[in-house]
């Protein structure tokens, strides 16, 4: 495995865990949402 394939891995896992990181974000956000609107 080349060093530049080690680096788009490395990206991909990054960007996959700030996605990831995003929608658990949201998902308490909608709670919220959802306490406030009952």
């Amino acid at each position: 495995m080349n060093s530049q394939t080690a680096k788009r891995n490395k990206t991909v896992s990054s960007w996959t865990r700030y996605y990831f990181n995003v929608q658990k974000i949201i998902g308490y956000l909608s709670e919220d949402y959802q306490d406030v609107s009952l």
